[in-house]
């Protein structure tokens, strides 16, 4: 009861702490819970984790410097609190060029205040202890000057971010062309799906992959049954770098003659 006690005491002032101290506490529980956020798909299903041995490698070198950092920047280390926003600067940027996502995010400006307060917090910290005199007064407007040099930083991070995925997409996308094309000259077409609906081909068109299926009667095509057929199929291009070209959608197309009934699913479906 004694050791629970003096934990709850630890906590609660670990919390409490307020100026230099609580910035530098706040600095050193987001590393802290950063790092446990990357460790954390490794104790999930296999299913849900990648299998690519690389990105399993740099997760876990991530996770740990993620540590290391919350460590170094609760005891004070200078290196660790710079480390802690260039890490964080970096690892956003990682994730533009990665998935090419570019939407305004709140945690973006947030993520960045926080660790320019912890890095000045640690700074200031080191001069107190020197110059034996409180220089909390200065927290919030050197953090505030370097806030806004690291927002300009992490603008140029993110437009070169864009960039790069754009270059990285239009080669995927034409290594995907490419890809189709051979594929489709492997597969027997046409392939009989059941007495009803028989695959006739599958292309490109625009930033779509076709599958044309022909069918004997149009008008008795279980539609239910057939969206659902479909969107299980659909699954597979969610787990491929293509799902991130943008527009890119897959398209089911049932005809008969004339008539033709679709099912149309983007990155979206991934989601659902």
């Amino acid at each position: 009861m004694h050791f629970n006690y003096r934990s709850c005491e630890y906590m609660k002032g670990f919390f409490k702490a307020k100026g230099i101290n609580g910035a530098i506490n706040i600095g050193a529980f987001i590393s802290f819970i950063t790092s446990f956020m990357t460790f954390l798909p490794f104790f999930l299903p296999s299913s849900l984790v990648s299998n690519n041995i690389f990105y399993t490698v740099i997760n876990i070198f991530i996770a740990i410097m993620w540590l290391i950092i919350s460590v170094g920047i609760y005891k004070k280390i200078q290196i660790c609190a710079w480390l802690s926003i260039f890490f964080y600067i970096v690892n956003q940027c990682a994730i533009i060029i990665d998935t090419g996502y570019t939407r305004f995010n709140l945690l973006w400006p947030l993520g960045i205040y926080f660790f320019c307060c912890t890095v000045v917090a640690v700074r200031l910290s080191s001069r107190e202890r020197k110059e034996g005199i409180s220089l909390e007064y200065r927290l919030r407007k050197d953090a505030f000057k370097l806030f806004i040099a690291m927002v300009l930083v992490f603008g140029a991070g993110v437009f070169i971010s864009m960039k790069i995925n754009d270059y990285l997409v239009q080669n995927l996308w034409g290594e995907y062309v490419k890809a189709i094309e051979v594929e489709r000259e492997r597969s027997k077409l046409p392939i009989k799906i059941d007495n009803n609906v028989t695959l006739m081909n599958f292309y490109i068109e625009d930033k779509s992959l076709v599958m044309e299926y022909d069918t004997k009667n149009l008008k008795t095509l279980n539609a239910t049954e057939w969206y659902d057929k479909t969107k299980s199929d659909f699954k597979r291009f969610c787990w491929v770098n293509v799902i991130q070209v943008k527009g890119f959608q897959v398209i089911y197309r049932f005809t008969q003659g004339y008539e033709k009934r679709e099912f149309k699913y983007n990155v979206l479906d991934c989601r659902n």
